[in-house]
């Protein structure tokens, strides 16, 4: 990880906002830290034995959740990612729609998690119960409750990546009202992403001043900086 990414991954919040600009890593921590949980696989180094915090560790199958703005969001992107960071025998039987989106993987141990996008009826997000709970990208209010119901039996963890373009919303009712304990927000901008905690290259400083002077002023703030 990058340092934003490891201090998201090590909070002891149940709810985690990641809230940054472009390419800050947003989709592949919500990825990795998705995996890890499905997989029970926690993986560290010799600086920190393992990247996600010691309360956020489960010993058992999880049922879990992913949220993501439309179906073509799937297809280019989170199938992907999963499948770049999940142990490869880990997958025992893979669910598609009829047109053939990703919806549901389940695992060897037991572990399942559907995927929801912001496209479906409301009622999808209803009348079922989750331990984790990804939203990557901005979501509606409504999903957004909908989703803390289903956790609420499990005393579930939620891990939300976005940049936030649309959904004002997210300021006040999560941004604003972080605590550290109930609710953590790392933000990063996207020059925190140049190298990750052991020094090695990501980004360079010179990609990222060219896509920002590529942009308008007022883009800038929350395309590169991650600011309402």
């Amino acid at each position: 990880p990058n340092r934003p990414q490891l201090k998201a991954l090590q909070s002891p919040a149940r709810f985690i906002a990641y809230c940054g600009g472009n390419r800050v890593g947003k989709t592949t921590l919500g990825a990795f830290w998705m995996a890890s949980h499905l997989s029970q696989t926690y993986s560290g180094c010799e600086c920190h034995h393992t990247w996600m915090h010691h309360t956020h560790r489960f010993k058992r199958s999880v049922k879990a959740v992913i949220v993501v703005t439309g179906f073509a969001k799937i297809e280019q992107v989170i199938e992907e990612k999963l499948f770049a960071v999940l142990p490869k025998d880990w997958i025992a039987q893979t669910k598609r729609t009829p047109q053939g989106y990703l919806r549901r993987l389940v695992g060897k141990n037991g572990s399942i998690v559907d995927i929801l996008t912001n496209e479906m009826d409301q009622m999808a997000f209803e009348s079922t119960d989750w331990d984790i709970a990804w939203i990557d990208e901005p979501t509606s209010i409504s999903h957004y409750y909908a989703i803390q119901r289903g956790l609420l039996d499990r005393m579930g963890l939620i891990l939300l990546t976005f940049t936030p373009l649309v959904e004002p919303w997210m300021k006040e009712e999560i941004v604003d009202s972080a605590d550290g304990r109930r609710i953590d927000v790392v933000e990063a901008d996207t020059y925190q992403n140049t190298e990750d905690i052991h020094g090695n290259p990501i980004l360079t400083k010179e990609a990222i001043r060219d896509l920002e002077m590529s942009i308008p002023e007022d883009m800038r703030q929350t395309r590169i900086y991650g600011k309402f």
